[in-house]
């Protein structure tokens, strides 16, 4: 299966979200296709998010947000 987990953020970090990178492992371990996309680590643009969900095609989407920046992941 083929998954995009997105954490949208307001924030800088250098690691992305813990919670997002335990779920990923978890699903690569089975055989899943997974891309974590953490905007608070990798920055980008709306365009950006839109061209990355083209090019995996995902079968299912993970949007995860902390209360700062949950108005981003509407």
């Amino acid at each position: 299966m083929r998954v995009l987990l997105i954490q949208p953020s307001e924030t800088d970090r250098v690691m992305i979200h813990l919670g997002l990178g335990y779920l990923a492992a978890t699903l690569e371990n089975r055989g899943d296709t997974v891309k974590v996309l953490d905007a608070g680590v990798h920055g980008g643009s709306e365009g950006d998010l839109l061209q990355t969900i083209e090019a995996l095609d995902p079968e299912v989407m993970g949007i995860t947000a902390l209360t700062v920046s949950y108005l981003k992941g509407l």
